[in-house]
């Protein structure tokens, strides 16, 4: 039997790294993406994209590092850990600031989700994305019961009463209460369906945030991302834990926050600029045939990535 050449092997296993962090950057752009937007979450393009469960299950070896180290497991072990995260961090947070600038804007300058020109045909594409992603965790569940059903119609009962609650229109801010906030939008931003700025939005601390981002404030950067690092440590053993020992459940439940996360980006709205609770500004409004396309590109885009999926080793 003839050996491959070493060198050729070498080679192999560059090209194959330099592909997984390829990967990865382009998984948190998409990943950061919709963190920017408010309605969507970045977990729900997690798990169109076959990452979800791994993101989760790399950051629980992150935090837990410290701990394997004094019982000398060896610190190799991790190298494939931040191959994986490295490049997504790097990729969500690129996707966070372009984006945020892009599609969101500011005060002065309004992006195309806030402009009555573009934004029904930016959010028609969002909802088609969405509405074609909830069977994703459905289809994970081994064996569907009765139990299941109930679970997923708690999970998007949970998440209507979340979009539905009135946005408070004050921008009044300190460090503790952008700490807390933080926390809290990074539990959100966990839960595929549940968008963790949508809930920067309703405490009135995401212009907050966002103008902080652009401005290079640091205070209330630091204070923030102080937020995201306690809220990682704290949920991300938890969610491992439940999606280890629950995992059907957790599918179950994941299909109804994305389901109850539709009206959140419904297409047309009364007003793009986040100032209205979402009761009151649900209406149809005009650009239909432009909002269907930009819907139906949603859905290609999702069945584009299931099928490119299948090709590589499940993730998730």
């Amino acid at each position: 039997m003839t050996e491959k050449p070493l060198t050729h092997s070498l080679d192999d296993n560059i090209a194959e790294s330099h592909t997984r962090i390829l990967t990865s950057f382009i998984s948190g752009l998409c990943i950061g993406t919709a963190d920017a937007i408010p309605g969507i979450s970045g977990s729900t393009i997690a798990l169109i994209l076959n990452v979800y469960t791994r993101i989760i299950n790399s950051f629980n070896t992150l935090i837990h590092a410290p701990v394997q180290w004094f019982r000398n497991k060896p610190r190799s072990s991790l190298f494939p850990t931040f191959i994986f995260l490295v490049p997504l961090i790097i990729g969500v947070i690129c996707a966070y600031y372009f984006v945020t600038k892009l599609l969101v804007g500011s005060s002065d300058s309004l992006g195309l989700l806030q402009r009555i020109d573009t934004a029904p045909i930016a959010y028609g594409f969002f909802f088609g994305l969405v509405a074609s992603s909830i069977h994703i965790p459905w289809k994970r569940i081994t064996q569907k019961t009765r139990r299941h059903q109930i679970l997923a119609l708690i999970g998007m009962t949970l998440t209507l009463i979340f979009v539905f609650l009135p946005i408070s229109q004050t921008s009044t801010s300190n460090l503790w209460l952008i700490l807390s906030s933080g926390i809290v939008a990074t539990a959100f931003m966990l839960l595929p369906g549940i968008s963790g700025s949508l809930f920067l939005v309703i405490v009135g601390q995401y212009q907050t945030i966002i103008s902080a981002i652009h401005d290079q404030n640091l205070t209330i950067i630091l204070a923030f991302s102080g937020g995201i690092l306690v809220g990682f440590i704290s949920i991300i053993p938890v969610l491992h834990r439940l999606l280890k020992h629950k995992h059907d459940d957790c599918m179950a439940l994941l299909s109804g926050f994305i389901a109850g996360s539709l009206l959140s980006v419904w297409p047309w709205k009364n007003s793009y600029t986040s100032k209205i609770s979402l009761f009151d500004n649900i209406t149809f409004g005009e650009k239909i045939p432009h909002v269907l396309i930009a819907c139906f590109l949603g859905f290609v885009t999702v069945s584009f990535l299931n099928a490119m999926k299948h090709r590589h080793r499940p993730l998730s």
